[in-house]
């Protein structure tokens, strides 16, 4: 289906796409689907929300994105959010990334994120969280690595932020740091360690713990505020 304008859709029925392949090829206010293929996604200026729906293409996020079920993104595609647009992950739903999740606006996830790096043969699922923008985890957020590999990486430029109700967050693939990991409650656990750049602040009560990984340190990490920072299982080298 090929959608270069709003579809003129009447009457209390439901109307639900649930398995075909839709390709916005012009704007529209607003977007939801129940199943199948979407390519396009910047066409909808306000508000998408997909439910067990795979992304195609290379797709640029400008509104807000609520991710119910399961969203994929294949090795040949990509998902963008770009600055002042909000990718919601809500808690018991998920995203897999076989290609890159690149975030310039922000990203608000009580959810699980599973990405597949092989190398770029041809997966190359990655995460970015660019400078100026937000990547915020809520509750017990589970970023992990879907096959085991640890060829994918979080790069964070940006700010990184636990907040919300309290509980774990855990980052299970490497991150690399040249921002602001941020935790205001509960902890954040980054399980497969860090290259520890940037800026780490704990807020009291907060903790940022290493219970696993490798971290190679050859300078003196910046590490703030009243929290706590805690090594209680990484492999640690100071060079």
């Amino acid at each position: 289906i090929n959608v270069n304008r709003m579809p003129a859709f009447e009457g209390p029925g439901d109307l639900v796409f649930n398995g075909a392949r839709v390709n916005l090829q012009g704007p529209v206010p607003h977007w939801e689907m129940g199943g199948g293929t979407l390519s396009g996604l910047e066409q909808v200026i306000g508000l998408a929300s997909l439910t067990n729906c795979t992304l195609a293409g290379t797709n640029r996020l400008v509104g807000t994105l609520n991710v119910s079920g399961r969203l994929f993104v294949p090795a040949d595609s990509s998902l963008t959010v770009e600055a002042g647009a909000e990718l919601r992950v809500n808690a018991a739903q998920e995203i897999h990334l076989y290609g890159p999740l690149i975030n310039r606006g922000t990203v608000i996830q009580a959810g699980w994120i599973g990405v597949y790096n092989n190398g770029g043969q041809p997966s190359n699922g990655d995460l970015r969280n660019e400078s100026g923008a937000l990547w915020d985890t809520q509750g017990n957020a589970f970023i992990y690595d879907l096959f085991g590999l640890q060829l994918s990486k979080f790069h964070n430029a940006g700010t990184l932020r636990r907040s919300g109700d309290p509980g774990t967050a855990t980052c299970d693939i490497f991150l690399e740091n040249q921002g602001r990991v941020e935790v205001r409650t509960g902890a954040l656990a980054l399980t497969r360690g860090s290259d520890l750049g940037g800026r780490f602040q704990a807020d009291a009560g907060a903790v940022i713990s290493f219970p696993g990984g490798e971290i190679n340190v050859n300078r003196m990490p910046a590490f703030e505020g009243p929290g706590d920072l805690v090594f209680n299982g990484a492999r640690v080298n100071l060079q």
